[in-house]
C-alpha cells in the first residue's frame, strides 16, 4: 500500500486515511465543494459588466 511520508508521520492522518469510508467521504466532499464553487463562479461571471458598474455608482 502506497502512503505519503507526511501521512505516515502523523498519527491522526495515518488513522484517518486507513479507513475506506473516511477516504470516500473526503473525496465526495471535495468533489461537491469544487462543483459548487464552479456554479457560484459561473453565476458571478454571467453578470454583465454594465450591471456591475451600475451597482458601484
Amino acid at each position: 500500500m502506497y502512503t505519503l511520508e507526511i501521512v505516515k508521520g502523523t498519527d491522526f492522518l495515518n488513522a484517518f486515511f486507513r479507513s475506506g469510508l473516511n477516504c470516500t467521504v473526503l473525496a465526495l466532499t471535495l468533489n461537491t465543494c469544487a462543483y459548487t464553487t464552479e456554479i457560484f463562479a459561473g453565476a458571478i461571471r454571467s453578470v454583465p459588466h454594465g450591471e456591475i458598474e451600475a451597482a458601484r455608482a
